[in-house]
């Protein structure tokens, strides 16, 4: 019995410290979203951003004619999209993965720490609807 206690309690110190991390992570990943160098064009600045330094970098690599920059440009402007909508969508899942820790760490809590699981999972959930709307709407 005594072993088992044990055993019960590791898991629940495992469980809040996972708990623990995956929150430092978004915070991180919210604190980064609006520090006073992000915009509220993020999505459009940094992929504009990135084109920008791409075809920089490809010019001087490559020693591109202006034709050949102007044929390019294109391109890495819809790559740069293409690239922030696939990191908008791994956030995203991030955030469904640590919702479904939540629900698996259920069952080792106490009634308490539940009622302060779920609560943490609700200001996970609007965060989620701040942050990802297209993709709250698409996912119905």
């Amino acid at each position: 019995m005594n072993e088992s206690r044990i055993s019960s309690y590791g898991k629940v110190m495992i469980a809040l410290a996972v708990i623990f991390c995956a929150g430092q992570a978004v915070g991180y990943l919210w604190a980064a979203r609006l520090s006073p160098q992000a915009s509220s064009n993020n999505k459009v600045d940094w992929s504009e951003r990135w084109a920008a330094d791409t075809l920089n970098a490809l010019r001087s690599q490559l020693d591109l004619t202006d034709k050949q920059a102007g044929a390019i440009e294109l391109r890495l402007r819809e790559t740069g999209e293409s690239i922030q909508q696939e990191r908008q969508r791994a956030l995203f899942q991030i955030h469904l993965n640590i919702l479904d820790f939540h629900s698996e760490i259920e069952g080792d809590l106490t009634e308490e720490q539940i009622v302060k699981l779920n609560e943490s999972r609700e200001k996970l959930k609007h965060r989620m609807q701040r942050e990802f709307p297209e993709i709250m709407k698409n996912k119905g």
